[in-house]
């Protein structure tokens, strides 16, 4: 590798190489190259070893040897945008010219897009969770927080702000189990108060001639009712008639309705004993025969 040919080419250029069996200006060509060569050679081994640096090893193996690169390979614990810039700056090839230039500029750049997703995931958990405490428990911020962290390739990394985006979780849980409940004791009174209203509609309501104690009165005939034999005054005839009296005078039994009495008629005068005289009786049989009986003989 890289170790063998520069040992090799520090001993041609220390003078190892035998000079006389080559001649003094093919021996200066000679160390001038290999100088050169040992110059690209130890750049090399610096740069391998520095962009090494930016990943975790793996069975005491780093990323790059040589021209072989080791791919999907989280960066270092301690790694951070600064680092991985200072190594750029000095090792990274502004115009890679072999493989081996081109690998170094690949691992360079992995490095930044992996700080580069830790600075993200860490300012999108900042948005529920800061300065040690939850700041936030919406959903939506927690999802976006929880998708950037889970692109982080350094565990110890993730980890950390997994724990915080637990905490957040576990507020954001119980904020849900306090609102479905408020929820579900809404819709248990609603219903409630609805079951009530519907049991209330299917009671029967008073009919208009029910009484205040539940039972039905009887209908007014003739002026007495049927329940408590009270009287109640029939309208008065307009064509003459009976004339109830001033005081209730009901039947106190059975409310049975009294015999019509035949309409009072001016008198003319008698005879001296009060009765009628024959006169006065076709009249008084006249009368009661154009006399309006409706009232007293109910339909």
């Amino acid at each position: 590798g890289l170790n063998k040919r520069y040992q090799t080419l520090s001993k041609e250029v220390d003078g190892a190489i035998d000079t006389k069996k080559v001649k003094a200006d093919k021996y200066l060509e000679h160390s001038s190259a290999c100088k050169n060569e040992l110059e690209q050679a130890q750049l090399k081994m610096e740069s391998q070893t520095a962009v090494n640096k930016l990943f975790q090893e793996k069975d005491k193996k780093g990323v790059l040897h040589g021209t072989t690169v080791v791919k999907d390979r989280a960066i270092g614990d301690e790694v951070t945008d600064k680092s991985v810039k200072e190594t750029k700056t000095v090792y990274g090839y502004e115009k890679p010219k072999n493989d081996f230039e081109k690998a170094v500029n690949d691992l360079i750049k992995e490095a930044e897009a992996q700080t580069g997703q830790q600075t993200k995931a860490k300012k999108a958990v900042e948005q529920v969770y800061k300065d040690g405490k939850v700041v936030s428990t919406d959903n939506k911020l927690y999802d976006t927080a929880k998708a950037e962290t889970d692109k982080i390739k350094n565990e110890k990394a993730k980890k950390a702000l997994i724990d915080q985006l637990d905490k957040v979780k576990a507020d954001i849980d119980k904020q849900a189990a306090e609102e479905k409940a408020k929820a579900e004791e809404t819709t248990k009174s609603q219903s409630e108060a609805a079951n009530t209203q519907a049991n209330n509609s299917n009671v029967a309501q008073p009919s208009e001639n029910q009484g205040s104690t539940g039972t039905e009165a009887a209908p007014v005939e003739n002026g007495y009712t049927g329940n408590g034999g009270s009287y109640v005054a029939p309208e008065t005839p307009t064509n003459g008639g009976y004339t109830p009296p001033a005081s209730d005078g009901g039947s106190t039994g059975g409310g049975s309705t009294p015999a019509p009495q035949a309409p009072s008629q001016p008198s003319p005068g008698g005879n001296a004993d009060g009765s009628l005289t024959q006169e006065q009786g076709n009249q008084a049989a006249k009368d009661a025969a154009t006399s309006d009986w409706s009232e007293f003989f109910p339909k």
